[in-house]
């Protein structure tokens, strides 16, 4: 009996880890090619490439959530918050989040100024609190990541329930 549940026990780990869901989380690194220290910022993958938003110290908790299902930081207060955008090249926006909108960078086309939207499609670094209630956002499924020491506990759990079942098996011939 006790080689029974061991066994449906390993079973079940072993069914169950390839499976569970982790919230992605963002590293905390400021980045070096900002030129100011301190405040609220996002590093993100975006249309301009690579950069930081950098907004006043304030808008750190409860001011950003996310614009639709991606990763777009959206402002969830009332007002308009504005900061800057820096490119990991050097570049300097002026940046802004309107009310329940999403970033943009002011830009200059060949006729006139117009903001236009980051469209950010990954984050790096932020020490911005997000608000965030759907349970699927940014969640990766372990067995999907790619990444090679999630194969690598995957095979060695395998190895290991394919262990437990010849013990177990030799065990009930003797």
């Amino acid at each position: 009996m006790k080689k029974k549940i061991i066994f449906i026990v390993s079973l079940l780990l072993a069914l169950s880890i390839p499976s569970v869901a982790y919230a992605e989380e963002y590293g905390n690194t400021y980045p070096a090619y900002v030129p100011v220290s301190g405040g609220a910022y996002i590093e993100v993958q975006c249309a301009l490439g690579r950069g930081t938003l950098v907004f006043a110290r304030e808008y750190k908790d409860g001011y950003f959530g996310f614009y639709g299902s991606g990763y777009s930081p959206a402002n969830i207060s009332r007002s308009t918050i504005s900061g800057t955008y820096y490119t990991a090249a050097g570049a300097k926006y002026n940046a802004r989040v309107n009310a329940m909108g999403e970033a943009q960078y002011y830009r200059e086309t060949s006729t006139r100024y117009e903001w236009t939207n980051l469209n950010v499609t990954k984050i790096y670094n932020t020490n911005v609190k997000f608000e965030d209630f759907k349970d699927d956002r940014a969640n990766i499924i372990d067995l999907f990541s790619y990444d090679p020491v999630t194969y690598l506990w995957l095979a060695c759990t395998v190895v290991i329930i394919l262990l437990l079942m010849y013990i177990a098996w030799r065990s009930s011939c003797d």
